[in-house]
This record gives structure tokens, C-alpha cells and sequence, in this order.
């Protein structure tokens, strides 16, 4: 391997173990933030790894003890604690107490949140599984007060990309609401559209200076904040749940709007639920099970209305 590709590999591995974009450019002698994690986005390239992504679950029905336990039976390493936003090391998993979700029963003043590490892939997407089977299994429920909330890291995006997301989503609101539950469509307390003029301020910000608006809202669909904080696209629509098959549909699903904005075919998708998906599958990475599954929601909500 060519010296400036271990150096790629290096960089990556501190990302990964949680080191900022400035403290691997201190510590690899790369010029500037930037160049540190282009290094990082180089180095996924060469090893076709995915977009890594991060999901908050947020559930109730159960104690603290016992999502931990049910977790931890499961193989996955988790510890209860105040989730800071900062980065974790890819296995460990973070329960916390969330005060937007209603308690019922779990001892708690409020409903409880499992934070993910960094994830990436099958792998990824099997620990989610995992851990939702585990609290389903554990008894955990959900009701109207909780969300599932899904981070996509932005490394390699251009701010033109970005922005391409955030308005991929916005002209599509009303098919990506036929793949949520009708409680998470329209504006609620911790969620909702973009109001009038927010949407372009944030798609400016990202085309001009690739970044989102210093006070971008942050209860939205789709949340510019998170970028700011986390070098995210947070994705908040989404009804709570501890069914593995439909998180990872919906996690699948975020992945592909976004190799469309890489593809520069944001604006070509169609505008309608069943005619998006299936673009997103021929084109654009979203696999067979994922868009079924998506199609299958979008079918059962339609005839319900």
C-alpha cells in the first residue's frame, strides 16, 4: 500500500475511535481540516464502504434495567448514560432517558432513548436489528409520543449535494408521508415541514459555504442543526418503532435519496410514492427487500385513507 494510502487508512481509523477532523490533521500533519477529511472520504472509497449513519430509538413499556439487559443479552455492548453528541467508539450503544417520550410504566419520569454508535453497512444494520428485536422482545412498546431518528454522515457531500437532499425531501413530502405512520405527518411538537423561507435559507447556506444556517430549525423533518453539530443530514419524520425490518427500510431508504443528490438526479425522481421508490432501486442503490417493504407501507396507508 502506497504511503499516502496508510495515511488514508490512519485517518479513517481515528475517525472511527472518535478524533475531531482538526485533531487528525494535528496528529497526521495534514494542512488543514478539510484535508483530513478528504483523506477520511478517500479512504472509505478505496475500501467501498458505505455511508455510516447513527438511529435514536425511542421507546416506552419497559424499565432501564431491563432494556439493558435484553440489549446486552443480545451481544450488543451498551451502558446506560447522558448522551453528550459525541462520537463513540462503532460498538457501543447508549441508553438514555428521553423527556419528549411519555413514561408508561418504566419507572421513570420519562421514556427512554437507545442512542447508536457509529454504523456502517450490514453490520450496521444488523445491530439495529438486533437491538430492536431484543426490546420488542423485552416488552418494549411505543406509542404517539416517540420518534426513531436516523443521522447520515455528510463526509463527501458537496454543499450542493446537501443542499440537493433537503430539497429532494421537501418536493416529495407528500409521497415520503404515504411511508409514515399519519401521526407523523403535518407539524408536530418535535417535527414538521419546512416553514415559508426556511428551506431556501438552509440550501443557500449549504451551496454557498457548506454549511447550514448558524439558527436553522432543528424540529423539522429533515434537521439542518444536526450538521452543524454532528456533520449530519438528521432525518426526524419517522414514527417510533422497535421492528427491525422497518428501521433498516427506512435507514435504506435515507442512503439512497442521497446517492441520488450524489448522482445529480434529485430533481429527476419521480414525485409520487411507488414511481420514487422504484426509481431509487433501479438507480440509485436502494436494494429489493428495502423497496418492497417501503411499498408494501406505502400500500397499506393508502388504502386506509
Amino acid at each position: 500500500m502506497r504511503s499516502n494510502q496508510v495515511r488514508q487508512q490512519q485517518a479513517l481509523d481515528l475517525h472511527n475511535a472518535g478524533f475531531s477532523y482538526p485533531q487528525i490533521a494535528e496528529r497526521l500533519g495534514y494542512t488543514s481540516a478539510g484535508s483530513a477529511r478528504s483523506a477520511i472520504v478517500r479512504a472509505r472509497r478505496l475500501l467501498n464502504l458505505g455511508r455510516q449513519f447513527g438511529i435514536e430509538i425511542e421507546f416506552n413499556g419497559i424499565t432501564r434495567d431491563a432494556a439493558l439487559a435484553a440489549v446486552t443479552a443480545a451481544g450488543i455492548a451498551c451502558s446506560f448514560g447522558s448522551w453528550t453528541g459525541t462520537r463513540r467508539p462503532e460498538s457501543y450503544w447508549t441508553l438514555t432517558t428521553d423527556g419528549s417520550v411519555r413514561s408508561t410504566g418504566t419507572g421513570c419520569a420519562s421514556g427512554l432513548e437507545f442512542v447508536s454508535p457509529i454504523l456502517r453497512d450490514e453490520d450496521g444494520y444488523s445491530q439495529v436489528i438486533k437491538v430492536m428485536d431484543a426490546l420488542a422482545s423485552a416488552g418494549a412498546t411505543v406509542d404517539r409520543s416517540c420518534g426513531m431518528h436516523v443521522h447520515h454522515d455528510a463526509d463527501g457531500l458537496s454543499g450542493e449535494e446537501i443542499a440537493s437532499v433537503f430539497e429532494f425531501y421537501t418536493n416529495r413530502q407528500d409521497a415520503i408521508d404515504k411511508l409514515v405512520s399519519p401521526s407523523r405527518r403535518g407539524t408536530r411538537s418535535y417535527t414538521g415541514p419546512f416553514e415559508s423561507g426556511e428551506l431556501r435559507n438552509i440550501t443557500d447556506s449549504f451551496r454557498s459555504s457548506r454549511t447550514a444556517p448558524e439558527y436553522a430549525p432543528r424540529y423539522r423533518h429533515v434537521n439542518a442543526q444536526a450538521f452543524r453539530k454532528h456533520g449530519t443530514i438528521e432525518i426526524r419524520q419517522h414514527q417510533g418503532s422497535v421492528n427491525g425490518e422497518k428501521a433498516v427500510a427506512w435507514i435504506k431508504f435515507g442512503q439512497a435519496m442521497i446517492k441520488s443528490a450524489q448522482a445529480n438526479a434529485s430533481t429527476t425522481v419521480p414525485l409520487t410514492v411507488f414511481e420514487m421508490v422504484q426509481t431509487l432501486s433501479n438507480d440509485h442503490g436502494l436494494d429489493a427487500d428495502a423497496a418492497g417493504y417501503l411499498v408494501n407501507r406505502a400500500m397499506h396507508f393508502t388504502s386506509a385513507e
